[in-house]
């Protein structure tokens, strides 16, 4: 078959049914806005998925793949790298308390060197996290900046 690239104002509306590790059930509907290739969206585009949010970035002809901004229904938001629907490598998590997380991610989860900035409490933890978890030394900070004390957490559980 013959591939074809459609202009970036191409409108695409459909029942979405993508295979293994999604986040869409299969009968969500979407709105994509953007440019396809073999009828699917490829390059950069923006896609809302009705009631999940609106995503703006790159595809690879099935999933979010490389940069990309989503903005959730519920406030919060993620700017970062994505690879088949799921939060990958660097990005930042705003949730709509204002609390905010900047690091690594694996799989959707915070994976690796992050810093948790908790507004109400007016606290950033900075350390390693394994799986969404707080795991090992981490440096507590005030709104300020400066460093209080270090703690040290296993599988989100504050240790001696």
């Amino acid at each position: 078959p013959r591939s074809t690239l459609f202009p970036y104002t191409t409108l695409f509306r459909s029942n979405m049914k993508i295979k293994e590790n999604n986040i869409i059930p299969d009968n969500d509907k979407f709105i994509y806005k953007g440019t396809l290739k073999d009828n699917k969206p490829f390059g950069k585009g923006k896609l809302i998925y009705e009631g999940i949010g609106i995503f703006e970035g790159e595809f690879n002809g099935e999933y979010h793949k490389g940069k990309g901004e989503i903005i959730y229904n519920d406030g919060s938001s993620y700017k970062g790298e994505w690879e088949n629907f799921k939060r990958q490598n660097y990005g930042v998590l705003e949730f709509p308390n204002f609390d905010k997380y900047e690091g690594e991610f694996k799989d959707d989860l915070f994976e690796g060197k992050g810093k948790l900035i908790l507004f109400e409490r007016n606290l950033i933890y900075e350390g390693f996290w394994r799986n969404g978890k707080k795991f090992g030394k981490f440096n507590i900070y005030n709104e300020f900046e400066e460093f209080i004390k270090t703690e040290n957490y296993e599988n989100d559980i504050k240790i001696n």
